[in-house]
């Protein structure tokens, strides 16, 4: 079993949100009347050739840089890493087991998880949490369980172990997701929601129902998809098409329309993606429709993209606002706006470090 639902206590912890095109470094401290501030938050482009979609492509190039940009960030003092791990490296289910005393469950559950892994169930790690509440059958307890080839976690942990840094917490960034939006906006046990985050390579759309994650599932589409069309419609580089997908984003181009409309072309076929995933929730989940979405990371400031996506799925599409409860420190103010769409991964995996 992995640490994964399980909360620590250290104030020698940093969060690390390793992605495909940015990596997020975030401090989150507890003041003396016992609340909460991001005290540091550090948003550095990952190496290239270092990590996509999830998977470490270069240990030394990736270890490198997080010995790099830890000193430049100032977070000498503290060697000890929550880091999440991206969806396509895990397996999340929600199952129902036969009912037992809960302290038998570790001991049954690869029994009953191994039907649902393409994997010899030796060489995952599991872990898992009970849904409660969920359940009308007085035999069975449901539970949402989560599993990890054993060598990917090692993969992980040798990367900050490589950069003197220890990693002893891991969490599925999907569930950090989770965790940051219900700290945010608080438990709503009569409501569902839908978080959707909108990565570089992928899209992840996590379920909330109830105040519990019941459904969890990453897309392999994400902001990059504009980039690649935009760089092929105009014979640029992917560089130069990523600038200027920002650029027209902000109206600051003269090519801003050009762009804008090879983006808006975009949206239908980007949409229906998604659209596939949220059907197989509502039809697993029909008595638990989403009242609202909440729309997050660094693809979702994609022009037209939030309207698109209301208008797909017709329900209210929310920007997700990590900073409702935990305020930035002072010297960061003038950056929230910024900050906010990249570091609702981060914000919880530092959630797993205090005792909110």
């Amino acid at each position: 079993m992995f640490n994964l639902f399980k909360k620590q206590n250290s104030s020698y912890y940093f969060a690390v949100d390793i992605g495909s095109q940015y990596t997020k470094f975030i401090d989150l401290v507890q003041l003396k009347d016992e609340t909460y501030q991001i005290r540091e938050v550090a948003i550095q482009p990952t190496p290239e050739g270092s990590f996509q979609a999830g998977k470490i492509l270069s240990l030394d190039k990736l270890s490198k840089f997080l010995v790099r940009s830890v000193v430049e960030l100032g977070f000498g003092k503290k060697t000890n890493v929550v880091a999440g791990i991206a969806a396509k490296g895990m397996i999340t289910k929600k199952i129902n087991i036969p009912k037992m005393e809960e302290s038998l469950i570790p001991e049954h559950l690869p029994f009953e998880a191994e039907q649902y892994i393409p994997y010899d169930i030796a060489e995952m790690d599991l872990d898992y949490e009970i849904l409660r509440g969920e359940n009308s059958d007085p035999e069975t307890i449901p539970i949402l369980f989560v599993a990890i080839l054993k060598k990917t976690v090692a993969e992980y942990v040798s990367v900050f172990s490589e950069a003197q840094l220890e990693c002893n917490i891991l969490d599925g960034n999907m569930f950090a997701l989770a965790n940051a939006f219900e700290y945010s906006y608080g438990h709503h046990p009569d409501k569902s929601f839908m978080i959707c985050e909108v990565g570089a390579s992928s899209t992840s759309l996590v379920g909330v129902c109830r105040g519990q994650v019941v459904f969890a599932r990453s897309i392999p589409v994400g902001a990059a998809f504009y980039t690649q069309q935009i760089q092929d419609s105009l014979g640029v580089s992917f560089k130069e098409a990523e600038d200027l997908k920002r650029a027209a984003s902000s109206d600051t181009d003269p090519k801003a329309q050009e762009v804008l409309t090879i983006i808006e072309k975009l949206h239908p076929g980007f949409c229906e993606e998604l659209q596939a995933s949220y059907e197989f929730y509502t039809n697993f989940f029909p008595d638990d429709r989403v009242s609202e979405m909440f729309l997050t990371g660094g693809g979702s400031l994609t022009k037209g993209l939030s309207a698109a996506l209301e208008k797909t799925f017709s329900i209210p599409f929310t920007t997700l606002n990590p900073f409702q409860k935990v305020p930035l420190a002072p010297h960061l103010k003038s950056q929230e706006e910024q900050l906010r769409p990249y570091i609702a991964v981060g914000f919880g995996l530092s959630l797993r470090i205090v005792n909110p």
